[in-house]
């Protein structure tokens, strides 16, 4: 990747980058340059994403990557926690609001969900930096930050 796709890769590709540790965690190792190559065709003209959630695609990446191609969404906590937690699903948090705390500003991103109880949530998020780790947070940053979840199945 140039400079300038990989600045757009840390700053715009957090779905992408979910579902390259989801692989991963699965055993199904990819990188981001193997990504790249493999899924060019999903980005034309070079964009990776704007931030939008595009479920046809999400499908299609996944299926590729042998992880679950079907997605149910919901922004119900208490759904999101079962399926997590009781149907073993692997689920993706998608938030429409900056989720630095204090922040009220439009931010879409996607992070993956590593626990989630009755009282807090953790994910593992892909900061626009580059870098990348977990993040604890407690019920309330759900509905405050426009979160949903997108469960693998």
């Amino acid at each position: 990747m140039t400079q300038d796709q990989l600045r757009e890769w840390n700053e715009c590709a957090c779905v992408w980058r979910c579902l390259i540790k989801l692989a991963n965690m699965n055993g199904n190792p990819i990188d981001r340059d193997q990504f790249a190559a493999r899924f060019e065709e999903a980005f034309p003209n070079r964009r990776i994403s704007d931030g939008s959630f595009d479920p046809e695609l999400l499908s299609s990446v996944c299926r590729l990557l042998s992880l679950p191609d079907h997605c149910q969404m919901s922004d119900d906590y208490s759904v999101v926690e079962r399926d997590f937690n009781t149907n073993h699903r692997d689920i993706l948090v998608m938030s429409e609001i900056d989720l630095t705390p204090g922040h009220t500003n439009i931010g879409k991103h996607c992070s993956l969900l590593t626990n989630i109880d009755s009282e807090s949530f953790c994910i593992w998020t892909p900061y626009q930096s580059g870098a990348d780790g977990p993040l604890n947070l407690e019920r309330n940053i759900w509905t405050t930050k426009h979160c949903f979840g997108v469960a693998l199945f």
